[in-house]
């Protein structure tokens, strides 16, 4: 892991709150009374003494001067751990700065932890591998170092569970101690419970069919989601823009069937006859869209290999062979709760999803054994008891219409949960079963960044994240990807930060399609949308992980973040803290360009605020308005103030006429206003625009 991350000053703040080191309360009785005089060389067959004759600390918790706050963090909670072992009413970590000229101590009577410039760190981080750590004791030291900062603090963790077992009963540690491993975060693709529930077959073969209607769309999406962890033969559905990026997944080598082997095209009826062999039978639910029922089958279906039937389709399985293995019929989402099956299901994945909506993510559920439900109220806390027995870092693939974008958001940010919109994507299950091996940008800025004279402008549009718009038009419509004034200037497009797992034939053609003037930034906020500033620093932590490792997968170097009123230091580390994300572009919910082209910087990468909101009906997003702005914005490349992220507002532009308006042409409502800038503004892909900013600004 990259360091040089600067230490905040609300950490430091927080970090004296511990006092000074080594006083121990009076009254207050040491954990071992007969072995407080022996000191931290004292190597007797109990081991090594942690309080010395004073009855304080015999070791000092010692870190890199320069690390991550998420590593400053855990020394605070290694010292807390250690304070209330050995009941010392104050105890605080050190780091290893030395004044110029003095000699770097050899740690004993320390704590290491991390990349120390203490020698003993050394000879242990040399032996490390790729993610492995070590805790250690040699020479009087204590030794807690990973191959990167997460490995650390893994190390960290394990060496307080080692301690509060054996110091707290005996005031010791073994001399000999050594304890190794690997840190792992979730891999979002192959792990079975991870964060992102993939295909687990990869499809050789695609069985093209028009889809279905009514209740038998149903039985057809949970079909589609079965058979992706069945066969490498599976289901697509022809809907969205499925033929723009269905010759790239021909070029991979995958066969398309439009029709059986009796020449007759497949649908419903036809591909439950062909997949009856690999399932355990149906679950018969009720066929009204207005009951609970048919959720209940379809949350089910993937957990007993079972495809959803609505008693209007039953014959259709019956024919093919299938035995009913669950009736419920009658059966409402309480009933699923309080039922054995409901323990079963996934705690990484749910979809919130109109059962009318079918067969869109019905697959999904069907392939992860997801809970599938809708919640149409509008009691936030009703809403958050619905989806409360999920994981930390769960999914939420849907959307919600009824509750709202906000109080949607809102509610599973404060659960530590994040939403994929997608309530409107067919084929996502099918999708996900392929993977773009070699996942490259064509448009890669290499330059200095340096710059002199200029005010540096980039554009970005908004809502990328909705796999169901990616799926559904974004590339393909004039307003968007789509438009032919695409190349005649930089311009930034969001794609999914899931993208190279969900979605990989669509990222391809967006990639491959590309003129060295688009650019692909991950969106929005994680692997979903989600507020991170309301998500606990445990969760967030690893959500940036995840985040992180999809980014790399997607080739994307940039992230943006919406949060709500969420621009501080504190949010954004541990995004930044990953060497896959080398910048963050931020907006806010209430007001895109809240915070106005602030920048806040983690060590050298920036995360940099919207100064302008292009948006149709805003009096401060109109064209004109914007444009003056720019040309009288400072071009010093010193300063933050010499550079301009916009924000596109994906649902507004110009229409025919030139007029700024709401469903207008987003990419047109960009190059007007491009024709009104001056001569000392240039407008440059994200990716240069981070370029010039770590170059250049002052921080």
């Amino acid at each position: 892991m990259k360091r040089g991350f600067k230490v905040i000053g609300l950490l430091l703040c927080a970090l004296l709150l511990w006092g000074c080191a080594g006083t121990v309360d009076s009254g207050t009785e040491s954990p071992n009374t007969d072995t407080e005089t022996q000191s931290a060389e004292s190597e007797t067959e109990a081991g090594i003494a942690w309080l010395d004759e004073n009855g304080e600390c015999a070791f000092a918790v010692v870190r890199p001067d320069i690390c991550g706050n998420s590593l400053v963090r855990k020394c605070v909670e290694l010292t807390g751990a250690i304070k209330d072992t050995l009941k010392l009413s104050r105890y605080i970590p050190t780091t290893d700065f030395v004044e110029r000229g003095e000699q770097t101590p050899d740690g004993k009577g320390e704590i290491l932890v991390g990349d120390t410039n203490r020698a003993l760190t050394r000879k242990y981080l040399d032996q490390l591998g790729p993610n492995e750590y070590i805790v250690a004791y040699d020479s009087g030291a204590y030794i807690l170092v990973g191959e990167n900062d997460r490995a650390t603090m893994k190390a960290i963790e394990v060496f307080m569970e080692y301690f509060a077992k054996t110091v707290s009963k005996t005031g010791y540690l073994p001399e000999k101690l050594e304890l190794k491993g690997e840190y792992s975060f979730v891999n979002v693709l192959k792990t079975e419970n991870g964060v992102l529930r993939c295909a687990r077959y990869r499809a050789t073969e695609l069985l093209q069919t028009g889809g279905a209607s009514g209740a038998e769309a149903v039985l057809l999406g949970t079909l589609q989601g079965l058979v992706c962890n069945l066969s490498s033969q599976q289901i697509l559905i022809t809907a969205g823009t499925v033929n723009a990026f269905l010759p790239y997944i021909k070029d991979w080598g995958v066969e398309v069937s439009t029709a059986n082997e009796d020449g007759k095209s497949w649908n419903t009826e036809r591909l439950l006859n062909h997949y009856a062999s690999l399932l355990d039978g149906y679950i018969l639910c009720d066929s009204s869209f207005s009951t609970e029922s048919m959720n209940v089958a379809v949350s089910l279906s993937g957990v007993l290999n079972a495809v959803a039937v609505p008693d209007n389709c039953e014959k259709m399985a019956k024919d093919a062979g299938l035995t009913m293995i669950l009736d419920v019929r009658g059966k409402d989402d309480r009933w699923l709760r309080s039922s054995e099956y409901f323990s079963r299901l996934s705690r990484t994945v749910a979809v919130e999803q109109p059962i009318s909506l079918a067969p869109k993510l019905v697959d999904v559920a069907a392939m992860t054994g997801a809970y599938f439900s809708f919640y149409d109220g509008q009691d936030s806390k009703e809403h958050d008891e619905k989806f409360d027995f999920l994981d930390d870092g769960a999914v939420v693939y849907g959307y919600n219409n009824t509750l709202g974008e906000f109080s949607t958001v809102a509610s599973f940010s404060g659960m530590n949960l994040q939403m994929i919109p997608s309530d409107h994507a067919y084929n996502v299950s099918t999708l996900s079963s392929f993977e773009w091996d070699d996942t490259q940008q064509k448009s890669v800025y290499e330059g200095e960044g340096k710059v002199s004279g200029k005010h540096t402008v980039t554009f970005l549009l908004s809502d990328g994240d909705n796999v169901q718009w990616l799926l559904n038009g974004m590339m393909t419509d004039s307003r968007w990807y789509g438009s032919s004034l695409r190349g005649d200037f930089p311009m930034n497009y969001g794609v999914p930060t899931a993208a190279a797992y969900l979605t990989a034939p669509a990222l391809k053609y967006l990639y491959d399609s590309a003129t060295p003037s688009d650019y692909f930034v991950a969106e929005l906020s994680g692997i979903g949308y989600t507020f991170p500033s309301k998500w606990s620093q445990e969760a967030r932590d690893e959500m940036a992980a995840c985040a992180a490792q999809a980014m790399e997968k997607a080739d994307c170097k940039y992230l943006e973040i919406l949060d709500d009123h969420g621009f501080e230091k504190q949010y954004l580390d541990s995004f930044l803290f990953e060497d896959a994300i080398e910048g963050l572009f931020y907006i806010d919910y209430g007001n895109y360009a809240e915070y106005g082209g602030k920048i806040v910087w983690v060590g050298d990468k920036p995360a940099v605020s919207a100064r302008y909101r292009l948006w149709a009906g805003l009096k401060d997003g109109a064209i004109e308005t914007i444009a003056r702005q720019i040309n009288a914005a400072s071009t010093n490349p010193g300063s933050a103030d010499a550079y301009s992220f916009v924000i596109v507002h994906a649902w507004s532009g110009v229409d025919a006429q030139g007029n700024q308006v709401d469903g207008g042409d987003s990419m047109a409502g960009v190059k007007a206003l491009i024709n009104l800038l001056d001569d000392d503004v240039e407008v440059v892909t994200a990716d240069e625009f981070m370029a010039r900013i770590r170059a250049n600004v002052r921080h």
